[in-house]
């Protein structure tokens, strides 16, 4: 079993606030793909078959996703890859 380190005062973050009416949603997405990329050692890499293993059994809004980009949570993948990546994930986890 691995863990993941999230600071106590990560609800209050100027990037969750800036979620408005889907902090809660973002916050929740943002910790599951953390804990996944911990325990599949993507190194913060989010691809986009990987989203059903980040809530099994729930579906994860369009807009959502769109959201932990526009705040800066999640940056897009470049170079043609289907994806994100966990904004300053390695700066934080090992």
């Amino acid at each position: 079993m691995s863990w993941i380190k999230l600071d106590d005062l990560m609800p209050h973050h100027r990037k969750v606030r800036a979620l408005k009416g889907r902090a809660f949603a973002g916050l929740g997405l943002y910790a599951a793909s953390i804990a996944f990329a911990q325990r599949e050692f993507t190194d913060g890499i989010i691809l986009r078959d990987d989203l059903p293993a980040l809530i099994p059994g729930q579906p994860i809004p369009r807009g959502l996703l769109e959201a932990l980009v526009a705040v800066r949570l999640w940056d897009c993948l470049e170079g043609g890859r289907d994806g994100w990546q966990i904004h300053d994930y390695l700066d934080h986890n090992d």
